[in-house]
């Protein structure tokens, strides 16, 4: 424990500096595995059921400790991601969690980046509300700076409204609005007949035409399952069959999509009780065969759309986007709050959203190698090759990306 009421501070091995970031009455801590996290699951969930934000289902406990069990280290020498989770309590009361993990790369470059990524979407902290916490995730952040042996601190997509934006980005000019989630709001709807009459004219003949098109080959039947079921963890399996498909169709690359364990991951999500959220997929089937499928998470009447697929046979019939339309209508019918489609705004969810949330990175170099990482590849390298990718045509994709090494899955690390 590294207590901020001490005029010195005793510090786990590899942890922080012996240098004591003075705040009154807090206390720190820094769990490294999983077993820690395993043991702060008491104080975990009491901070879930006190804590109602959005944009924290990826630090939540059963979220962080699905991802660890399945792509973390498991032992100190392990060359997979090792946990770094910073705790905040208050005479034993907790009040912040911060999931953080470091990350070998080339030439033994470490990054100290978010618990789950990339699998993770938004980069947050669990935390009550308040000046509290706001005062807990300043001094923790002092904490987080000086942990040895870190090249690298990558914060991506920290939403703008969150409370960790407000103080991380206060005392430091290096927030870059470089994404926006696209987003729902599902708050100016009563009823689904409401969310309709927001449709142009144009957008009505369309989504009535796609439907009626697809609906002549058989029966159109949506389904809601629930995490922890046999039917959840069958539509998992389908869902990332199709996707697979996708990626080798398009050229598309994804980094968490190529690594090893992800059926094992999100099939293994629970439905948990309070705001602990729970695992969903909505399935579109045609004569009882799964055509389209969305995996996603729903925390406080907030749902997240985390992973959609579709039958690649099927695509010129759209099935995607009849499922989203009818998902759109599950929520509503269902009094959630917003229908979240995450980070990297493209066309398809303007016609999906009505609000957006900037998303902040923050960058910090803490050696030599650290700052050639971040001004060649995080800065340059990485966005011109991705934004490279994202335009050319399916089959050059397909090309450069087998001329640069990649697997069919989209193996090749952009993110």
């Amino acid at each position: 424990m590294f207590d901020s009421n001490n005029s010195t501070v005793e510090t786990p091995k590899g942890s922080v500096s012996e240098l004591p970031l003075a705040h009154p009455n807090l206390s720190f801590d820094l769990v490294t595995d999983l077993e820690g996290l395993h043991a702060l699951e008491p104080a975990w969930r009491t901070l879930e059921n006190n804590t109602p934000q959005s944009f924290a289902y990826f630090q939540t406990y059963d979220w962080c400790a699905a991802w660890l069990s399945v792509f973390g280290a498991q032992q100190e020498n392990d060359t997979k991601p090792q946990a770094r989770i910073f705790t905040a309590s208050e005479r034993g009361e907790p009040v912040l969690i911060w999931p953080l993990m470091v990350e070998q790369g080339p030439m033994g470059l470490s990054t100290l980046t978010w618990l789950s990524w990339p699998h993770g979407q938004y980069g947050n902290v669990m935390a009550e509300p308040g000046e509290r916490a706001d005062a807990a995730i300043a001094a923790c952040w002092g904490h987080i700076k000086r942990l040895p042996r870190i090249d690298t601190i990558e914060l991506p997509d920290i939403p703008a409204s969150s409370a960790l934006a407000r103080v991380l980005f206060n005392e430091e000019d290096s927030a870059d609005p470089a994404n926006l989630s696209s987003i729902m709001d599902l708050g100016r709807f009563d009823t689904v007949q409401d969310y309709v009459d927001t449709w142009s004219k144009s957008a009505r003949r369309s989504r009535g035409r796609r439907h009626r098109k697809l609906a002549t080959h058989g029966e159109l039947e949506c389904s809601v399952v629930e995490g922890g079921t046999p039917a959840y963890r069958s539509a998992v399996a389908e869902a990332l069959k199709m996707k697979d498909a996708w990626l080798a169709n398009t050229g598309k690359v994804s980094r968490a999509l190529s690594m090893p364990g992800n059926e094992a991951f999100l099939s293994g999500l629970p439905v948990s009780p309070g705001q602990a959220g729970r695992a969903l997929a909505g399935v579109l089937s045609l004569d009882d065969k799964p055509v389209s499928i969305e995996i996603g998470f729903e925390r406080g009447g907030d749902y997240v759309s985390y992973l959609g697929a579709f039958d690649w046979e099927l695509r010129g019939y759209s099935p995607g986007k009849i499922e989203m339309d009818l998902m759109l209508r599950w929520a509503i019918e269902n009094n959630l709050n917003s229908y979240d489609l995450l980070g990297n705004a493209s066309s398809y969810k303007d016609d999906w959203s009505n609000i957006e949330v900037p998303l902040l990175s923050h960058v910090v170099a803490q050696s030599v190698l650290g700052v050639a990482r971040t001004e060649l590849w995080v800065k340059r390298l990485r966005p011109a090759l991705k934004n490279t990718l994202e335009v050319l045509p399916d089959e050059k994709r397909r090309m450069l990306v087998s001329a640069i090494g990649a697997k069919s899955n989209g193996s090749v690390a952009i993110k």
